[in-house]
This record gives C-alpha cells, structure tokens and sequence, in this order.
C-alpha cells in the first residue's frame, strides 16, 4: 500500500486458511474502499479483481488452467471480433477479469483507447475456467464465485454470454463447457458440451 509519500511499500497477504503462509505483493492502491473506477491507479505485480470495495487477490493458474484458457481464446477469435485475456471488466461497481473476454471491437481499437477497464457493452462472452483447489475450502469459495456470484453479476451487467469452463474426469485434456445467453435479463442454458468438440467445428 503506498504511503503518504507515494513511495513503494510490500503489503503482506497472509491466507487465512494457512495462518503461517504468507507473500508479499508490491505495488500501489488506493486507499477506502475501491471501485472499478481505482483500477487506473491500482499498480500491483500480481492479477487482481475488486469485490464489493475491497481487493482480491488471484491465484497463479495452473498448467491445465493456462492451456484450457489459451484454447477458448483461439476458439473465440475466430468468432469474435477480438478475444483476450488477462484484462479487467467493469462489471458494476466491480472489476472482475474473466479468464478470456470474445469482444464486439477489434484489436486496433483495443489498442488504440489504451483501456485498462473494458465497458461490459463491448464484451459479447465472458469465459471462467474454474480454478479447482485441493483445500475444500478454498475450493468451494472459487466454484461457488464462478458459479453463483458471477453468474449473477455478468447479467445484471448485461454481458450476452457467460461460458463456465471445468475439468472432466475422463480425459485431463479436455473441458466441459456450459454456454449460458441472455435473456430478459438472466442467463439461460444453451449448450453443454465439451472443448474438444468446439475446437473441432473449426476445423
């Protein structure tokens, strides 16, 4: 957390499920309670989203996490006008950053607003991968924030389609995919079906 000097302090982050772990995260925030508008001036060297004015810090994905993610994005692009990932949306007074985004503006306009928040009306499909976790805790915390409160805020934000990507117990390298569309203002299944078959209509 910066000081009133602006210089530089190591904010410590300390896991309440495992009192002794703890890491430091450098960087800059604000200081009361935040919202999507702070993210400009929230300068920290680790994925962040911010709930409910208060900031959350994410996980480093793992390996399956990381290609699964890499996988959708290819598939939107070919779909959307552009998809990435890693980039925060407004979502409310929140900020969340979905695992990958299929959005409604090219690259080049991306590019040229220099945007560090992305509008919900630009996003066309938010994409979640579920980050499962051997603690049952934390687990339950991370499905119950991609299934329950996501899904929820996504609507409300008037995002067309919400994808809820996880792990399938028969092959390691696939993933079920749960496609939900607006309407009238809530998510409505569409299509349940597994990555494997998406990357294959592109063929």
């Amino acid at each position: 957390m910066s000081s009133d000097t602006g210089e530089e302090e190591p904010m410590t982050i300390v896991a309440p499920e495992v009192a002794q772990l703890t890491f430091e995260v450098h960087g800059r925030i604000p200081i009361g309670v935040l919202t999507v508008d702070d993210v400009p001036g929230i300068d920290l060297n680790v994925p962040f989203e911010l709930q409910d004015g208060e900031l959350l810090i994410m996980a480093a994905p793992s390996a399956w996490h990381d290609a699964i993610s890499n996988s959708v994005r290819g598939y939107l692009q070919q779909r959307c006008a552009h998809a990435a990932e890693d980039m925060i949306v407004a979502v409310g007074r929140n900020g969340r950053r979905p695992d990958v985004v299929g959005l409604s503006v090219s690259l080049d306009e991306l590019l040229r607003t220099r945007a560090k928040v992305l509008a919900s009306d630009v996003v066309d499909v938010a994409v979640e991968v579920v980050s499962h976790d051997d603690d049952p805790v934390k687990d339950h915390e991370s499905v119950s924030r991609d299934r329950d409160v996501k899904f929820r805020e996504y609507a409300s934000a008037g995002i067309l389609e919400y994808w809820i990507v996880d792990e399938v117990a028969e092959d390691f390298r696939d993933a079920s995919v749960e496609i939900y569309r607006l309407q009238a203002g809530a998510y409505v299944p569409v299509r349940i079906t597994t990555l494997s078959e998406l990357l294959a209509e592109m063929r």
